[in-house]
């Protein structure tokens, strides 16, 4: 499988695709006055060029960062530093001063390759303010010409594109990453002008945007992403360019003096420079919010312009960072070149170094204002392969997929999905295409799905006696167990309590689980004992247990609580029945006459013939307490008391016989509800 499908993508992207390589087409700088840095070298190095122009030029290397040429748009220096041949009588980017072009156009040359031919490159040259013709041409260079160091294309020279042409233009790629569109601002309306470049040529027949600053003309540049273009002013402008069908739209103003503006190589920064603040950095992630962008300004090194001057050019460099121009005419000419060292990093962190590079002794007192257009490059789309990712998933959930580009302009994934992550849920191999402007990202992922399910269930309760089965087995033959008493089974007899838990190793996954069992030992019974009860009476009896279960009664009732019958005697039962078994208590309630009407005797015999010989009562309530029972002679004398309901007078006092008479008897005890009794009477005692 992996084998087949290394296959397939050799078929897909063999056509155009290759590792990433080394860009270095803008690794020389040709500007102003014999000027040149060398980006090929680190740091980058300061030399002396032939070219001479006061403000716009282009250069054009190869991808290893070779120099092709250099050119100001109305004259062509070849690698070597000699003007091509054919390069005689070039327009554009005057004026002309005894023939020889001052190239005093603001931004008006290009260098754009010819997507029909790698060894052929377009230049356009447009003419400066001062030669009010405001007209744009373009000459064809082919490098295979003047034995290798190019020349231009007889019968392709001063072709004219635009009569009405400000000073400005810029360039960008086409959406298929091998086609150019060539922007310029109209000088009498300020309209945009994309001229869309392909394999058929040039398309003279713009698509035309209108710029709602009108005739606000000023530098252009775009984003790396190719689609974010900057519009210098007051306000500046912040537009989309649509690179499918060359519309710009979008404009957002930001309300502050942009005449110089570029941004970092991720786009997240601009820097812009203000002849009242100086160089300034935006953070362009509140856009589309025009005034956070602006909140966001922040100075990063100010000049005073009757002092320091001016910044009139800024540009990315191969490096990243950010190179300006400051122009001084305050004592004598004066050009110097700064650095943003750091661009990505906000305010001071960024690191401004106002002078880069020394001053060259052949500058000497000289005007230029410009670096130059960047040459745009398409080539061939750059396709990285990232290695097969094997990827096991531990778990029975899905499992995600990433990109590795996760800011990629698109993707798609083997299942046809087009986000930048899938969730995938069984095994196999998925691969996604990542697009990112021009180049393409492909991964691929190897999944594995460990389909491991461990649950020993919530904690739980074992009845004494009782056994539980713990089962942690798999369907996977490989996997291993380790219970935290030292077995290895994968299942795990439990009677006691505790807390179990088990680890379950299968390949690299590792999964454990625990659970606390609890023995219980089951009670139940009727909370009340074995009692008497008036009968008219009722008493709750309770039944409790410990544990969850059914009650069921003797009665019927099946709640935990109920009440006697008044007046029965006999047994209550109650059955309980829980995940433990059946259990059972009873109780004995004795229902009892309470009306407490003693029968007391009016006369006993205490002779000793066994018959009426003891003085008491019969009660046929019960006494609940305070019993007293006294008994007097007709002298007022205590002769007995006693305090138990059972006892009785036989008829002694102080060791004798007490006389025969008549005697009185007092009698008081509480009952039910600590009601009091009292009674009260004579008796005869006979011998």
């Amino acid at each position: 499988m992996k084998q087949s499908l290394i296959l397939w993508l050799a078929i897909v992207f063999g056509c155009y695709a290759n590792t990433l390589v080394a860009q270095g087409e803008n690794n020389n700088w040709h500007f102003g006055k014999q000027n040149f840095i060398d980006f090929n070298q680190d740091p980058p190095q300061i030399q002396q060029s032939n070219i001479l122009t006061i403000e716009s030029c282009s250069a054009a290397s190869d991808a290893a960062g070779n120099l092709l040429f250099y050119t100001i748009g109305s004259r062509i220096w070849d690698a070597n530093g000699d003007e091509m041949p054919n390069s005689n009588g070039l327009l554009g980017n005057g004026p002309f001063f005894s023939g020889v072009p001052m190239g005093s156009s603001a931004a008006g040359v290009a260098i754009v390759p010819n997507p029909a031919d790698a060894q052929q490159y377009y230049v356009f040259s447009g003419d400066a303010y001062e030669d009010g013709t405001n007209k744009l041409y373009y000459s064809l260079v082919d490098m295979t010409l003047n034995g290798g160091l190019g020349d231009v294309v007889a019968g392709v020279k001063n072709i004219e594109l635009m009569s009405d042409m400000s000073e400005f233009l810029t360039t960008t790629l086409g959406s298929d990453c091998q086609s150019y569109w060539l922007i310029t601002r109209s000088f009498s309306n300020g309209n945009m002008n994309a001229f869309k470049i392909d394999v058929d040529g040039i398309n003279t027949t713009p698509v035309v945007s209108v710029h709602p600053g009108g005739a606000n003309y000023g530098t252009m540049n775009f984003a790396p992403n190719g689609t974010t273009l900057a519009l210098g002013g007051s306000p500046f402008y912040i537009s989309t360019f649509n690179s499918v069908t060359g519309t710009i739209g979008d404009f957002i103003a930001i309300p502050l003096l942009g005449s110089t503006l570029e941004f970092s190589a991720s786009g997240n920064k601009l820097y812009a420079y203000s002849n009242g603040e100086g160089l300034y950095q935006l953070d362009l992630s509140s856009l589309p919010d025009a005034a956070a962008v602006a909140a966001s300004q922040e100075v990063i090194y100010s000049l005073d312009p009757m002092t320091d001057g001016f910044i009139i050019d800024m540009r990315r460099a191969p490096d990243g960072k950010i190179y300006t121009l400051r122009l001084n005419m305050m004592s004598a000419p004066y050009v110097s070149i700064g650095c943003v060292q750091n661009p990505e990093l906000s305010g001071a962190a960024s690191n401004f170094n106002p002078q880069a590079f020394p001053t060259s002794s052949w500058w000497g007192n000289q005007i230029f204002t410009s670096f130059g257009e960047p040459m745009c490059i398409a080539g061939s789309i750059d396709t990285i392969i990232n290695s097969r990712k094997d990827t096991a998933i531990c778990s029975e959930v899905a499992a995600v997929l990433s990109s590795s580009l996760p800011q990629g302009s698109s993707y798609l994934w083997s299942t046809g999905a087009t986000s930048s992550e899938i969730e995938v849920y069984d095994d196999g191999l998925y691969w996604v295409i990542a697009k990112d402007g021009c180049s393409s990202t492909i991964d691929s992922f190897m999944v594995q799905f460990h389909h491991l399910s461990l649950d020993l269930g919530a904690d739980t309760q074992l009845c004494v006696g009782d056994t539980l089965v713990l089962n942690a087995l798999q369907n996977n033959p490989a996997a291993t167990y380790e219970w935290n008493n030292g077995s290895q089974e994968s299942t795990l007899k439990v009677y006691v309590a505790g807390t179990y838990s088990v680890s379950i190793k299968d390949g690299d996954c590792f999964y454990t689980d625990s659970i606390t069992v609890d023995v219980i030992y089951p009670e139940f019974g009727i909370v009340e004992g074995d009692t008497s009860l008036c009968d008219d009476i009722v008493l709750q009896l309770h039944a409790e247990g410990n544990m969850a279960g059914t009650y069921l009664w003797n009665t019927g009732e099946i709640t935990p609580a109920i009440y006697t019958i008044p007046g029965q005697t006999g047994y209550y039962s109650a059955t309980m029945t829980n995940i433990c078994g059946v259990y059972r208590d009873s109780v004995y309630i004795e229902a009892l006459n309470c009306q407490c009407i003693p029968f007391v005797p009016n006369a006993f015999t205490p002779n000793g013939d066994g018959r009426n010989d003891v003085f008491s009562i019969n009660l046929s309530c019960p006494v609940m307490s305070a019993f007293s029972m006294e008994i007097f002679n007709r002298f007022g004398q205590r002769v007995f008391i006693a305090s138990d309901p059972e006892s009785g007078w036989d008829g002694s006092y102080l060791g004798g016989r007490a006389d025969v008479g008549v005697y009185f008897y007092y009698i008081t005890f509480k009952g039910r509800a600590g009601a009091d009794f009292v009674f009260k009477g004579d008796l005869t005692l006979i011998r």
